[in-house]
């Protein structure tokens, strides 16, 4: 093999005035962008100076009419309805939602009037129906747990929890905001009762509502058949330790009772009866509680205020946004004015 002689210094040397010229270039691009960057600044500087007083003056004025469009404006007011679903009516609650928003939008302010029992300039002053998902964290975790148990671990593995927990999936939350905006705050104190009286209108939500009232009932019927005969047993129990306690019997641990006709012998605890007993207590009040809120379709969690809430913009916000509008306004508009003349 042949051996380079080139000197080493020959063959750097290129390599490192070529990475030179690269920085070069690169801190040149970077100092002429500065100063077109320093330039622009200088100039848009001078313009705000030299245009003070007329973009000021403008400013004021956009101020001044941000604060009266508050009291000439039409004033927006908001309320809240929460309901909870005791049956599956998501869909057909958002429909209703829907309707109302449309009778909104097409200025059917009549049969809107109609539906809600208002006067038609009442009616006219809505402007807005919202339907939200309102369950907390906790309770969408719960309705998660549900719906985990009774699945195949095959079918979990599909489902992502994190869609599921999703504050805007309406599908695995019972419970609603359902929110009406209008321009007269006295009307939300007459909506509730007719708003409430058409979404329970539809006859396949109460006869969801009864099937699962009917499911309720039959559970505690047994129930309650288990307490009587839990009573019976504890009277029997009762009288057996009392027989046992004048026979002063000790050589048992628990209360014999005789049971059937062959005789046959069952170890009965007391506690474990009494536990019983109070367990299907709880179960029954339980249920008892449930029976009554399926005597409607929705529950309702908290009521429209008599009065809406102020939304939008307050004075000052107003002052401070149009005050804002008209300064740039007035300055895009100057400095085309001056572009032009430079033509």
């Amino acid at each position: 093999m042949q051996k380079n002689n080139i000197p080493e210094e020959e063959t750097i040397t290129p390599v490192i005035k070529d990475i030179e010229r690269i920085f070069i270039r690169i801190f040149n691009s970077i100092g002429r962008a500065i100063s077109t960057i320093g330039i622009y600044i200088s100039r848009i500087i001078s313009f705000f100076l030299t245009n003070f007083k007329k973009l000021v003056l403008f400013a004021i004025i956009g101020g001044i009419l941000g604060f009266l469009s508050f009291y000439i404006a039409p004033k927006q007011y908001a309320s809240d309805l929460v309901v909870k679903m005791n049956i599956d009516a998501r869909a057909q609650l958002f429909s209703d939602v829907n309707y109302f928003n449309s009778l909104v939008k097409r200025d059917q302010s009549d049969r809107l009037a109609n539906l809600l029992n208002l006067t038609e300039s009442e009616a006219k002053s809505i402007t807005a129906f919202e339907v939200l998902p309102f369950s907390s964290l906790r309770e969408r975790i719960e309705y998660v747990d549900k719906i985990y148990r009774n699945l195949d671990t095959s079918y979990q593995k599909l489902i992502s929890v994190d869609d599921i927990l999703d504050e805007e999936d309406y599908s695995y939350s019972n419970k609603f905001i359902i929110i009406v905006k209008s321009e007269d705050e006295f009307v939300f104190e007459k909506i509730e009762t007719p708003f409430l009286k058409y979404i329970e209108r539809v006859p396949e939500l109460h006869q969801m509502r009864e099937s699962q009232l009917k499911i309720l009932e039959n559970e505690r019927a047994i129930l309650t058949n288990e307490m009587e005969s839990l009573d019976t047993l504890k009277k029997i129990t009762n009288l057996v330790m009392l027989e046992q306690a004048k026979a002063k019997s000790k050589s048992n641990t628990g209360t014999t009772i005789t049971m059937g006709q062959n005789g046959e012998n069952s170890n009965i605890n007391p506690l474990d009866v009494y536990a019983k007993v109070v367990d299907y207590s709880k179960q029954i009040s339980i249920i008892d509680t449930e029976i009554e809120n399926y005597n409607q379709c929705y529950i309702i969690f908290s009521h429209f205020n008599t009065i809406g809430d102020r939304i939008g913009f307050g004075k000052i916000a107003r002052s401070l946004l149009f005050a804002l509008t008209f300064f740039f306004l007035t300055a895009l508009i100057v400095a085309f004015r001056e572009a032009y003349k430079g033509k």
